[in-house]
């Protein structure tokens, strides 16, 4: 059933954020180890994010969870682990943001790239990034939200997407002071120049 194949692919992503957080402890570029991995013929690691977002992957498996807790350790684990990761790059952001202000003496601005739960869409439902900028609104960060597909926001001032252009990027950085966190890779955000801005 779709709701089988739902609760594999949340397996499969969970795989991949556990792998990814697991890198990040031993220094490990998760990045070049999937891309390694995934040369052999029977391998395909999907790739890490902040969590898992939308109707679907993010839902479903909790029916199965529901319907038979004791059989279905692993599913759950699966999602919390999905669930996990958001904390986790919160908590990476904050780890940044501290740092960046014992180094300049100032708060910065800090921009999240990609509010929707994947690319090219405006759906916010379970999305991952959502919960990971409204949490930093309540640990009163500065934040601005880049999200092509969503032109405004209840709690979030949405940067229009000409101010998130390669030519404006640097000079927005030096009048906010930004840190960029990029949550969804809608075309523009994984652009080479805001790659390497970002890194």
């Amino acid at each position: 059933s779709l709701g089988d194949i739902v609760t594999l692919f949340s397996s499969d992503i969970s795989f991949a954020n556990e792998l990814s957080m697991l890198c990040d402890k031993e220094n490990i570029d998760v990045w070049n180890l999937i891309s390694l991995a995934n040369k052999h013929p029977r391998v395909n690691i999907l790739q890490p994010g902040a969590g898992v977002g939308g109707h679907c992957i993010a839902v479903d498996p909790w029916f199965i969870i529901s319907r038979d807790p004791t059989n279905s350790k692993l599913i759950k684990t699966a999602r919390e682990v999905n669930n996990y990761k958001s904390q986790w790059v919160l908590n990476k952001i904050k780890t940044q943001i501290l740092n960046y202000e014992e180094k300049f003496k100032r708060k910065p601005k800090v921009a999240c790239f990609g509010l929707a739960f994947k690319a090219n869409i405006d759906d916010l439902r379970e999305s991952p990034a959502l919960e990971i900028a409204t949490n930093s609104i309540s640990e009163e960060y500065d934040i601005v939200v880049g999200e092509p597909n969503v032109k405004q926001h209840s709690l979030f001032n949405i940067v229009s997407t000409i101010s998130v252009l390669p030519c404006n990027i640097g000079k927005c950085s030096k009048k906010y002071s930004l840190y960029f966190s990029i949550f969804c890779t809608w075309p523009f955000f994984i652009n080479p120049y805001v790659q390497n801005f970002c890194a």
